[in-house]
């Protein structure tokens, strides 16, 4: 029996010496010759001789390539349509040349009238081949006529206006064919340079051709997952202001704005401009104008990483954001104007006991589900992809109201919305937007100037800091501000501690006759 070679290496030890042996697949066999490849490698070190047999790998796994490649139609059909497309290229730098249109087909039957071929084979290899030079004649001609059109636009235009045009053509060009930019200051790539490789080269991003669009899909992509569609959205609109303002776009026919410019001609200067415009405007708050500097600076940033572009200095572009910032807490009195004026059993009358008496957001309820309410530990249990923060959430429910409450669901769909506030018809928008709306149109109905169901949380954090019995970490696990709440939503307490907790911190509502007096009802 022949002695074997070790796993992988294709070398085998014959006495003290290292031999390279490997087996030819056998659909090769004929055209290679033999059966196996041995031959000596002279050496008696195994290390020297796997570095050896290496070489000899490459040299044979070479040899078979060419062996199928000979016998596969469409790799014989690929090669000639390469040939066609080095002819045609060279045609059009040297119009002198025969031109490959001339005689394709005859020229397609005489190539594989030699290739070791079946008839069926050859019969497939023939129609694949005049399939794919027609391609490349179809290709040059669009292309030609795509030059002569845009030759055409350029005739008014001074040098350096083109200079530009060709800048953006290549880049949306680019952009086409998948992000693999050809470079701004690249010529031609003459025929004999094209005929001496097979393999395309993939040409890496080039500063000066890379758009603002690419900046934008790839802050959406490294965002996947991590932005909400909402974001999204949001950015998209303040993305689409930036590049207005800056000049940088134009509207298109049907409304859409169009990016004009390339992503290196980005300064600093645009985002000091467009931030000054809408502090100087008036329309925005510090933190809007601050939320848009930073979504649009996240998304120019993503653009100048990817390509490998020197991003300009961006910090302190912010404004000062004041320290008071107008929220406050509910009084007792504007407390029980508001539950006074409440529908009784009403979605809303539910949300705003609860917002007051666990400092929740308002999206957490509008998404809550029946099948989240926790009948053993009396909390209402929110997944963390529910939440602003991301992270699990319990609400608790006072005792006084949880009877009711438990009714209350009882009558709800098992599988439906826990209350029936109004949600926003567009996917992309955030959940509680509509509900929030509901609240403000119901506070400037009674008095312009009592606070938003936001300013709920507020009410209960200013009583949980002042609540004797009641520890911050406690509170914070109530409120979802705590760290200990990213894996667990009791944060490591008890649930009857929390529920504890809160019955503690919400005694201005229990204890209070005016407010308990007009509270009940609601849900009785």
């Amino acid at each position: 029996m022949k002695p074997q070679p070790r796993s992988g290496d294709h070398i085998q030890q014959r006495g003290n010496v290292w031999h390279y042996w490997r087996i030819i697949p056998p659909d090769c066999k004929r055209a290679y010759g033999k059966s196996v490849e041995s031959r000596s490698l002279d050496t008696m070190n195994r290390t020297e001789a796997k570095r050896l047999a290496k070489m000899i790998d490459v040299e044979v796994d070479k040899r078979i390539r060419e062996i199928r490649a000979a016998t596969d139609p469409g790799a014989i059909a690929e090669q000639i349509a390469k040939r066609v497309r080095v002819s045609a290229a060279a045609h059009a730098f040297d119009p002198f040349r025969a031109d490959p249109r001339i005689n394709a087909h005859r020229y397609i039957g005489l190539e594989i009238e030699d290739a070791p071929l079946s008839d069926v084979a050859r019969a497939a290899a023939t129609k694949l081949a005049q399939q794919k030079v027609d391609e490349v004649f179809t290709r040059t001609a669009m292309a030609a006529k795509l030059g002569r059109e845009i030759a055409s636009l350029l005739d008014d235009l001074p040098p350096k206006q083109i200079e530009q045009c060709r800048v953006g053509i290549l880049s949306l060009i680019s952009y086409q064919t998948e992000g693999q930019a050809a470079s701004a200051t690249a010529g031609p790539v003459p025929a004999e340079q094209t005929a001496a490789s097979t393999v395309p080269a993939v040409m890496p991003f080039s500063p000066p051709t890379y758009t603002l669009s690419q900046a934008w899909d790839r802050w959406v992509r490294d965002g996947q997952g991590k932005h909400s569609p909402g974001t999204v959205k949001l950015a998209k609109g303040h993305w689409k202001a930036f590049l207005l303002s800056s000049k940088m776009a134009v509207i298109d026919p049907n409304g859409e704005v169009m990016p004009m410019e390339m992503l290196v001609q980005v300064r600093r200067s645009h985002l000091v401009k467009w931030r000054d415009s809408l502090v100087d405007g008036g329309e925005y708050r510090p933190k809007s104008i601050n939320q848009r500097i930073q979504l649009v600076s996240a998304i120019l940033r993503a653009g100048w990483r990817e390509a490998e572009m020197p991003s300009p200095d961006l910090s302190k572009l912010t404004v000062p954001e004041p320290d008071d910032s107008g929220r406050r807490s509910w009084t007792r009195d504007e407390i029980a104007t508001a539950l006074r004026a409440l529908e009784p059993g009403s979605w809303s009358a539910w949300t705003y006991i609860f917002g007051l008496s666990s400092s929740t957001r308002l999206g957490e309820f509008v998404a809550a589900k029946v099948g989240w309410w926790n009948a053993k530990t009396g909390f209402i249990e929110v997944p963390a992809s529910a939440t602003k923060r991301k992270k699990p959430h319990a609400i608790p429910v006072l005792g006084c109201l949880r009877e009711a409450f438990e009714r209350y669901i009882a009558k709800r769909p098992h599988d439906g919305f826990m209350f029936d506030a109004p949600r926003p018809a567009d996917p992309d928008v955030d959940i509680s937007k509509v509900a929030s709306q509901w609240f403000q149109r119901f506070s400037r109905r009674f008095n312009p100037k009592l606070p938003t169901f936001h300013e709920l949380r507020d009410t209960w954090i200013e009583e949980a800091r002042h609540c004797p019995t009641v520890k911050r970490e406690i509170w914070e696990i109530i409120s979802g501000h705590s760290a200990a709440t990213v894996s667990d939503r009791y944060g490591g307490e008890k649930p009857h501690v929390l529920l504890n907790a809160n019955q503690d911190v919400c005694k201005f509502l229990i204890e209070d006759p005016k407010i308990r007096a007009a509270m009940l009802p609601l849900v009785a």
